[in-house]
């Protein structure tokens, strides 16, 4: 998974990751949430769902 390659990298440990798949399976999506992802999107996605994501990845960053 690339958000496991992104986090073992120190300079890049604090990135926001926002994963955009179009695998809507509850599997992955954990899997993801447990690698480090700060979102998760499945295609097709609206405007709202992406600035959604953006806010929460925002806040996990300010945190």
């Amino acid at each position: 998974m690339a958000v496991v390659e992104v986090r073992s990298n120190d300079k890049f440990t604090h990135l926001p990751f926002i994963m955009v798949t179009g695998i809507r399976s509850t599997e992955n999506v954990m899997a993801a949430l447990q690698s480090g992802v700060s979102g998760y999107l499945v295609k097709p996605f609206s405007e709202a769902q992406l600035l959604a994501q953006l806010g929460l990845a925002w806040k996990k960053l300010k945190s």
